[in-house]
């Protein structure tokens, strides 16, 4: 976007400019008027490994030319890791996503690898949405697709666009800082739709986050959708990954513990949210399903190496004084 702005010699860039430049692009429901850039999605059959190799190219800075498809298809999902927004079949042939998908096409985004990743990180995110199914997590339909992590876009039913919104944009909260706490995630979920089912879904989410290691947890990682019924639902789980979190916390607290959060901590909030009946229960459920990280990973053809590492240095903590293996 930067790059296309200077290209017309803008240099001092508003949000709305921004939002012409996103036009009809973009997540969620909302869009711009006028349109800066041209919106005409034209492309046809796609490929993903010279989709990835410019975005790394643009990573990099070892190119600096704008790609059309890169400029098309980079949508508003944001995010550290370059991603496209594309239409799938069952047949996992790839076309532009934007627009109006014909019969037998699903909306899908796309995420490539950077410098920073894991080693084979599309693979580890698929085997850990696997793991999330498992644990009883509500997620879009994945794929696996040339090493590549695909998930379908749960702001669109068929074609139509579904109005969602994250943590952090309904609450104004940073998420570029831990300036949040789980307390908060269930207090919204709970005013919000006001449904027990989605409170227990948010708090199996967390322990999922705590137990598998995803410290990346911060307010842009969970969203809301407003239904068609003008009520607002838990939107399905996405970027679940082995991560570290900065300086190794999690980036939205457990009652205020970011780094070794206690039963006890689990526990409190149990007991607010009426959750408590069945802690040990779910307790034991996601630690079934994270403890399938080895058969699964193997299953998919990650390297032993790394199999082991995120074993090690992920997968062999400690919830408060009990093992979780």
């Amino acid at each position: 976007m930067d790059r296309a702005f200077r290209q017309l010699g803008i240099k001092t860039i508003t949000p709305l400019e921004r939002l012409s430049y996103m036009g009809e692009r973009t997540m969620g429901a909302l869009t711009y008027h006028p349109a800066k850039f041209q919106q005409n999605d034209n492309l046809s059959a796609l490929q993903l490994s010279a989709l990835a190799e410019k975005a790394r190219q643009v990573l990099t800075g070892t190119d600096d030319d704008i790609f059309p498809e890169l400029q098309l298809l980079g949508g508003s999902s944001g995010g550290a890791k370059p991603k496209v927004i594309v239409g799938l079949n069952e047949a996992n042939h790839v076309i532009s996503g934007l627009d109006e998908l014909p019969s037998g096409y699903e909306h899908y985004l796309v995420k490539f690898s950077q410098n920073q990743d894991l080693e084979d990180a599309g693979a580890i995110e698929y085997v850990y949405s696997l793991m999330a199914k498992q644990a009883g997590i509500d997620l879009p339909k994945t794929r696996l697709i040339q090493r590549y992590f695909a998930i379908k876009r749960f702001d669109r039913e068929g074609n139509q666009r579904i109005h969602t919104r994250t943590l952090g944009g309904l609450i104004h909260a940073d998420h570029r800082i831990p300036s949040c706490d789980y307390d908060t995630y269930l207090q919204v979920t709970q005013v919000l739709t006001k449904q027990q089912l989605a409170i227990k879904q948010a708090f199996l989410r967390m322990l999922f986050n705590i137990i598998a290691h995803n410290r990346d947890d911060h307010v842009k990682n969970f969203s809301f959708m407003f239904d068609k019924q003008a009520q607002w639902q838990l939107a399905p789980a996405y970027d679940l990954m082995p991560s570290t979190g900065m300086a190794g916390e999690h980036a939205m607290s457990i009652n205020g513990e970011g780094k070794h959060p206690q039963l006890k901590d689990l526990k409190m909030l149990a007991e607010k949210y009426n959750v408590y009946y069945h802690l040990s229960e779910t307790i034991e459920q996601v630690k079934d399903a994270v403890s399938q990280w080895s058969n699964l990973a193997k299953q998919y053809d990650i390297k032993p190496r790394i199999i082991h590492e995120i074993q090690k240095n992920y997968l062999n903590g400690k919830l408060g004084s009990t093992e979780i293996f």
